[in-house]
């Protein structure tokens, strides 16, 4: 069982032991990241943190523990809400919290399994679409072998434009199009491109996009 009852979460509190919730996505100033809270119980009593961060995921990475927070002038674990006496007043005072669910806490580090969760039931639900052909990215969309397109077997270059730095990400849009903002890690980008981390933003350049079974593949980066 991945989720606390109340009795077993104030259990877990009493003995010393973090639990955790994550709480979805959120949005600062147009920027969209992910919220979490924890109860803490320490010398002093027992925190609550609340912990705006970016969505730095991947489908391998799911520690958002890890993640940079979603505004740099926060501390990088969490604002700290409370911190008071007992487990029960925590535990209370976290749940009056917006979006908290009592039923919904779990052991410290399984928060990461939640996130996992919620990636796959996002990509799942958003109507994405393909930056080569425009279609939906659903079961029915593919690019293979016997598709006759010339652009779906082998790909094409495309030109993107650094729009900003958010943490250790860097924003990216495709050339024309600024309805649909991307994410990469900043240090790969300008490893990438030749140039340093705070020399990223507005350069404009191009890399070969290959379709892929899932999203696509990017390769042969050069800088504009």
């Amino acid at each position: 069982m991945r989720h606390l009852t109340p009795a077993l979460a104030l259990g877990a509190l009493h003995r010393g032991k973090q639990i955790e919730q994550f709480l979805g996505e959120v949005d600062h100033e147009g920027h969209r990241g992910l919220r979490w809270i924890a109860i803490s119980p320490g010398r002093t009593g027992v925190t609550i943190y609340l912990s705006d961060v970016e969505d730095a995921g991947t489908d391998t990475f799911y520690d958002i523990s890890e993640f940079p927070p979603l505004d740099p002038d926060d501390e990088t674990w969490g604002k700290e809400i409370a911190t008071v006496s007992t487990p029960e007043e925590a535990f209370n005072r976290a749940c009056s919290e917006p979006s908290v669910n009592p039923d919904r806490w779990v052991n410290q580090g399984i928060i990461c399994d939640e996130y996992r969760d919620f990636r796959i039931a996002r990509r799942n639900e958003e109507d994405a679409r393909c930056d080569l052909c425009g279609r939906a990215l659903d079961d029915r969309h593919s690019h293979g072998v016997s598709d006759a397109s010339s652009i779906a077997r082998e790909g094409r270059r495309m030109e993107y434009v650094v729009v900003g730095l958010r943490g250790a990400l860097a924003h990216y849009q495709a050339l024309g199009n600024s309805s649909k903002t991307y994410k990469t890690v900043a240090a790969d980008l300008a490893g990438q491109l030749g140039v340093g981390v705070s020399n990223l933003v507005g350069r404009h350049y191009t890399c070969w996009v290959v379709p892929a079974e899932y999203g696509v593949i990017l390769s042969d980066f050069r800088l504009l």
